[in-house]
């Protein structure tokens, strides 16, 4: 019985200081939530284009490596704001945020899969929910998780 009674609060330890952990949320995934929540605001909300650019090239600042912004504003003097690798060039608006979700890549600890619901037109113009799906990869640099890149 004090066999049985000591292994029963042994295991309830172990699932009590799991689940603290599991309940703390993994910075990255936070920043991740944080730059799509804020991109997606952007882009959804600010009407003037020139305030767009800069509004998005700070995000990108704030957010990217080095090199992956590098490439994004290489990117944009070719295309402008045609094409947006970030966001594989989906539309975007503020009604996604609620459909945002952040998971950890069980096959790379360095990938997260950042998906989120696209309300859009099938080809003959019906109304169609699409999955938007990024494999976005972040590394910290210094004491601050940045996107290094997304596919």
């Amino acid at each position: 019985m004090k066999k049985a009674l000591l292994l029963f609060f042994f295991l309830l330890n172990i699932n009590l200081s799991f689940g603290q952990i599991n309940s703390q949320e993994d910075p990255a995934a936070k920043m991740l939530k944080e730059f799509y929540t804020a991109y997606n605001v952007t882009w959804s909300t600010t009407k003037n284009d020139n305030v767009l650019i800069q509004d998005i090239d700070s995000l990108r600042k704030k957010y990217c490596t080095i090199e992956l912004y590098n490439k994004l504003k290489k990117d944009f003097s070719i295309y402008g704001l045609d094409r947006d690798l970030l966001i594989k060039d989906e539309y975007t608006n503020v009604q996604y945020i609620k459909t945002l979700k952040v998971t950890k890549s069980t096959a790379n600890n360095a990938i997260y899969i950042v998906s989120y619901i696209d309300s859009t037109l099938s080809p003959s113009y019906k109304p169609i929910k699409k999955n938007v799906v990024l494999n976005v990869m972040v590394v910290k640099e210094g004491l601050k998780y940045r996107i290094a890149s997304v596919k």
